[in-house]
């Protein structure tokens, strides 16, 4: 049996121990110590990351994940360690508090939902940029997330200690918990909030609710069981969204000359006019459209251009194959000529057929290379003729 260092001293980030186990499995190595602060994977926290070497820290290797088998903790690793050799273990610190503050950021949302609105929850998810909490209810309106959200920062604002226990099953029926454990062996943990919240939970906490930082809620959303998600930030988060919004707000004041209070405002404007600009541009295409057709009898029906770009000559033969006109456009080069044709029907199909080299095509869309016996002046001169 692994001894659990986290639940003594969550905030404690190196410890010695020795190594007891170490196996391959498939492309990681499993490594059990005789004790360790790696927290293992539960509770709906992520397992912890971070380094073991030895006591030279000479040798290093890295700690991807941390997972619980039965009794002992399981150390998932890069690469192997020798059993029975002493080490240093580090914690990734940063990430390790993240984790805390998103975990026991939690439990304060759902013990205020479940105290001021009697909601209970029925799952979390804590993930890399946000955590989401799923309550048993069709919706939260407006004010309900509001209440919560600032209750939510007065509580933490206010300290309130944190504390944790072990209890028999039967004595931890007897305390009222807000939600019991699924499982639970020979005792249940269970995590206080003062005299606001208790909770079984195998989690990790902080001391005090001080040290959640800033809570933010993000959005609600309504799932297809019937309950409600709610997605939010903790601590460190809410700052880093923070200073991501706030960035984006001060590129927009200097784009729109606006202070922030006007830039919805001044948002919603230009996205009228703009749509005003689209629509008179609509009139005008189609306007043109209309008139295109007409415009175009007076065109001769095969178009001669000399070394123009492939891009532009295509982009030619996609415009006009929007007319009901038949047009042959051919791109004379130094020792070739492509062409667009665009057909009416079989019979400009077979005189094209006569004239090409190869071609292919579509939908009365066609392209191809001229033969080179099509290439001189006389023979296009006669080619217009023959399309006449």
């Amino acid at each position: 049996m692994t001894k659990q260092l986290f639940y003594k001293n969550p905030k404690q980030i190196e410890f010695f121990a020795k190594v007891k186990k170490c196996t391959k499995i498939d492309n990681s190595f499993h490594i059990v110590l005789d004790k360790t602060c790696f927290y293992p994977e539960g509770g709906g926290q992520s397992g912890d990351r971070g380094i073991i070497e030895n006591l030279q820290r000479t040798h290093t290797i890295e700690v991807i994940d941390t997972q619980r088998e039965n009794k002992e903790i399981i150390h998932i690793c890069d690469s192997p360690i020798e059993v029975g050799l002493k080490v240093i273990g580090k914690i990734d610190q940063i990430f390790r508090f993240d984790l805390m503050q998103q975990h026991t950021g939690q439990h304060l949302i759902s013990a205020i939902f479940f105290r001021e609105f009697k909601i209970q929850t029925k799952g979390v998810h804590f993930g890399a940029q946000v955590s989401t909490i799923d309550f048993i209810t069709e919706r939260i309106p407006d004010f309900m997330l509001i209440q919560a959200e600032t209750l939510a920062n007065l509580l933490v604002a206010k300290s309130l200690v944190i504390r944790t226990g072990s209890f028999s099953p039967q004595d931890a029926k007897k305390l009222k918990l807000r939600k019991m454990a699924n499982s639970y062996e020979d005792k249940v943990r269970v995590c206080f909030i003062d005299r606001y919240d208790a909770v079984a939970c195998c989690g990790v906490h902080f001391k005090k609710t001080s040290e959640i930082g800033p809570i933010k809620f993000l959005q609600t959303e309504k799932l297809a069981d019937g309950t409600t998600r709610l997605s939010f930030v903790a601590g460190q988060r809410s700052l880093t969204l923070f200073n991501l919004y706030h960035n984006s707000c001060e590129s927009l004041k200097r784009s729109l000359s606006a202070p922030i209070e006007k830039i919805t405002e001044e948002l919603e404007n230009l996205k009228a006019n703009n749509q005003l600009r689209v629509d008179e541009m609509g009139k005008r295409l189609d306007s043109l459209q209309n008139n295109l057709s007409e415009i175009l009898q007076s065109v001769e029906n095969v178009i001669i251009f000399d070394q123009l770009d492939s891009k532009d000559f295509s982009e030619i033969g996609k415009r006009l194959s929007v007319t009901k006109n038949f047009f042959l456009l051919i791109n004379q080069q130094e020792e070739s000529a492509n062409f667009i044709a665009l057909l009416r029907g079989d019979g400009e199909k077979e005189r094209l057929s006569q004239i090409a080299y190869r071609f292919g095509g579509k939908n009365n869309f066609y392209q191809g290379k001229l033969s080179e016996s099509r290439l001189g002046d006389l023979q296009i001169e006669e080619i217009k003729r023959f399309f006449q």
